[in-house]
C-alpha cells in the first residue's frame, strides 16, 4: 500500500512538472524598430533577483538583484535597450522591454526568478513579424492598417516615431484630439463604427512628403491589449519611387490574476496573435 501511494505521489508530481513547463513557454512576436514587452511573473517573495538570457550560449540580457539593475555582464546587443519595472518586481512582475527591436532579437528568451524560498525559470519566444509593402502619394488619402481584438472600452492612440507626436486618438466612445499634433489637424479620420469590430485603421488626407515615417497604433480594451507599427513611404513627382513596409504585429495582454490590464503590470500573462492586413 505504502509503495502504491509513493509511486502515486510521484506520477502526480511529474504531471505537475509537465503542467508548469508547458505553461511556462509564451509566444510573442515584435515589429522591427518598435517596443516588445517579454512577459514574466513570479511568486512574491523577498530578496528578489531577476535574470533574462538569451538561448542558446546564455546571453545575459538583463539582470536585477540587490534592489537595482545589475548591468555589468550584460551582452553589447542589448546595451540600452533592456528595461524591467523595479516598482513591480516586488508584485512578482519581471517582464522585460526591449526597445528598438531588430532582426536578430530573434529567439528563446529564459527568465530566471528566485527569491528566498524558491526559483523558477518560464521561456518566451520571440518572432519578429515579417514586413507587409505599402506606398502612398503626395496629395491623395492614405490608410494606415490596425486590427486588435475586440472588446469593451476600447481606446486607439496613434502616434509616429521618433518623437511620438501624437497623431490621433479614440477613446470614451469619441475622438480626443486635444494634444494633437498641429502637422495632422483636420487630415486624420477613424472610423468609429468599425472600432467595435477591431478595426482602429487611420485614414490620413493629403499625404504629405514630410508625413513619411514610423507610426505606431496602440490598441486596448477592458481585457487586451496591442501595438501595431507601419513605415510609411511617400512617392510623387521629384520622388524617388520606394516600397514602404507596414508591419503588424499585435501583443495581446490577457488579464489573469490582477485586475491591471496595463502590460507593465503584474499577474499578466501576455500571449500573441498576428493579423496581416
Amino acid at each position: 500500500m505504502a509503495k502504491t501511494s509513493l509511486i502515486f505521489v510521484v506520477c502526480l508530481f511529474l504531471s505537475f512538472l509537465c503542467v508548469c513547463a508547458s505553461e511556462g513557454t509564451t509566444q510573442v512576436s515584435c515589429a522591427v524598430g518598435t517596443k516588445c514587452l517579454l512577459p514574466c511573473v513570479f511568486s512574491v517573495g523577498s530578496n528578489a533577483a531577476v535574470h533574462w538570457r538569451k538561448s542558446p550560449g546564455e546571453t545575459e540580457v538583463h539582470s536585477f538583484y540587490n534592489n537595482q539593475d545589475q548591468l555589468q555582464n550584460q551582452h553589447q546587443d542589448y546595451r540600452d535597450r533592456t528595461f524591467v519595472f523595479q516598482s513591480q518586481i516586488h508584485r512578482g512582475n519581471a517582464s522585460l522591454q526591449l526597445s528598438e527591436v531588430k532582426v536578430q532579437d530573434e529567439g528563446s528568451y529564459m527568465c530566471i526568478t528566485s527569491i528566498t524560498s524558491e526559483s523558477d525559470v518560464s521561456t518566451v519566444d520571440l518572432k519578429i513579424a515579417e514586413p507587409t509593402q505599402v506606398s502612398c502619394a503626395v496629395g491623395t488619402k492614405c490608410l494606415l492598417p490596425c486590427v486588435f481584438s475586440v472588446g469593451s472600452n476600447a481606446a486607439v492612440h496613434w502616434r509616429k516615431s521618433p518623437g511620438e507626436a501624437r497623431v490621433h486618438s479614440f477613446y470614451n466612445n469619441q475622438d480626443q484630439l486635444q494634444n494633437q499634433h498641429q502637422d495632422y489637424r483636420d487630415r486624420t479620420f477613424v472610423f468609429q463604427s468599425q472600432i467595435h469590430r477591431g478595426n482602429a485603421s487611420l485614414q490620413l488626407s493629403e499625404v504629405k512628403v514630410q508625413d513619411a515615417g514610423t507610426y505606431v497604433c496602440a490598441t486596448s480594451s477592458s481585457t487586451y491589449s496591442s501595438v501595431s507599427s507601419v513605415n510609411l513611404t511617400i512617392v510623387g513627382p521629384g520622388l524617388e519611387t520606394r516600397r514602404s513596409q507596414v508591419q503588424v504585429r499585435r501583443h495581446v495582454t490577457v488579464r489573469s490574476r490582477s485586475g491591471d490590464t496595463s502590460q507593465s503590470g503584474p499577474g499578466l500573462e501576455t500571449r500573441h496573435s498576428q493579423v496581416q492586413v
